[in-house]
């Protein structure tokens, strides 16, 4: 019993050695999105933002991250078709996502390493406007950058994600913006993304070192 102890603390201790931990913290540029309704169109504006991850790479260049993301004071605008009996409105919501992500690195003989990513979790809309429900919907995102080698624990990273949380049909609205009146009569016929591009650029420090 004793000598199985032992094999397996040995083996968590080499698979500690070859595992590399790291936290990161990026400022973040959260592009306009748009959804689509049958009583109007839904945008959501520009905005900078701040990332902050915790996670780990293996030497097997692959490891996972969760991430957290958010853009603060957003425009939140609906424009109504002619044809309904909507209002016009615009407001604000800050927009917090939070994701575990899988990241594959491609390792190179420089300090650049590029990577990709893919991953889900959650996106919390914090519409601010009396009455309003913060909504959490499913988000799903996939992108793409470059860490750039600084020292051997502190490096850039360069990331653009496409953000793509789903609004599904006859909750969207209803929770996100609905505030009583008119606006409790929005509807959607299917499921439909509310789709940003997140650019990210930052640092990464790594909390120990591969062996």
């Amino acid at each position: 019993m004793k000598s199985i102890i032992l094999i397996l603390s040995l083996i968590s201790l080499n698979s500690f050695s070859q595992t590399q931990f790291y936290i990161g913290g990026s400022a973040s540029y959260l592009f306009n999105g748009k959804v689509q309704f049958i009583e109007g169109l839904v945008d959501v504006g520009n905005k900078f933002g701040s990332d902050a991850s915790f996670g780990f790479i293996t030497d097997d260049n692959f490891g996972f991250e969760l991430n957290y993301s958010g853009a603060f004071n957003t425009d939140l605008e609906f424009k109504s078709y002619s044809f309904t009996n909507h209002e016009d409105f615009l407001t604000r919501l800050d927009i917090h996502s939070i994701s575990v992500n899988y990241i594959h690195y491609f390792e190179n003989n420089s300090i650049f390493t590029p990577f990709l990513s893919v991953g889900s979790g959650t996106s919390i809309f914090n519409v601010k406007k009396a009455g309003a429900d913060d909504p959490v919907r499913f988000a799903f995102n996939f992108g793409g950058g470059t860490t750039i080698d600084l020292n051997r624990f502190i490096s850039a990273r360069i990331r653009a994600r496409y953000f793509a949380p789903l609004i599904f049909k006859g909750s969207g609205i209803h929770a996100g913006i609905g505030t009583g009146g008119s606006y409790l009569g929005m509807s959607i016929d299917a499921s439909a993304p509310l789709a940003q591009l997140n650019l990210s650029a930052g640092l990464i420090i790594k909390l120990n070192s591969l062996e």
